[in-house]
């Protein structure tokens, strides 16, 4: 169970971005707090920091790292479950590396998105900016999120970060969880 006290804290942190953000609970004894954001947000990612000290989730979901997984006790660097293009490496990389700035310990950090390769072959090129690929790019994030839930064995809760957009209520994100 998700304590509503460190949500609303995280709320708190990030208001300074001069955003109004929402919370929004749906079920009781939520597994996952999913954290829209604007990517690259320095002020978000230190209020991110936060939360996931606080939380200690096993998983942390996060779409810049498209396909990329790192496990920060192990040091080990390696690609989601099932995925085998590494196209992205190099941006992935560069992703981790700012990640990696947060200091997060015990937590295995998870790419949630498709992959340039999946962009391209599904929609003939590989910008991720195009509102064309969201429903595509939504339903893979949704899908990681929900298999990551499936293999979470503890009590822990998973916490996906994904860009502001795709964690709208309207989001293909939501109706797959």
């Amino acid at each position: 169970m998700i304590d509503a006290a460190v949500i609303e804290e995280y709320l708190r942190c990030v208001r300074i971005t001069g955003e109004d953000y929402q919370c929004r609970h749906d079920g009781v004894g939520c597994s996952v707090v999913i954290l829209g954001e604007k990517h690259g947000d320095c002020i978000e990612r230190s209020c991110q920091k936060k939360l996931i000290e606080r939380l200690k989730p096993e998983y942390v979901l996060i779409e810049v790292l498209v396909a990329l997984s790192y496990n920060t006790a192990s040091e080990q660097t390696g690609f989601r479950k099932g995925f085998v293009c590494i196209d992205d490496e190099d941006q992935c990389q560069v992703e981790l590396n700012g990640l990696l700035n947060m200091s997060l310990k015990n937590v295995t950090l998870v790419g949630c998105d498709l992959s340039s390769a999946e962009l391209y072959k599904e929609f003939g090129h590989n910008n991720r900016g195009d509102r064309k690929t969201y429903p595509k790019r939504e339903t893979k994030m949704g899908e990681v999120i929900t298999n990551y839930l499936n293999l979470n064995n503890s009590s822990k809760p998973l916490v996906a970060i994904i860009g502001h957009d795709h964690a709208q209520r309207q989001s293909k994100i939501h109706k797959l969880l």
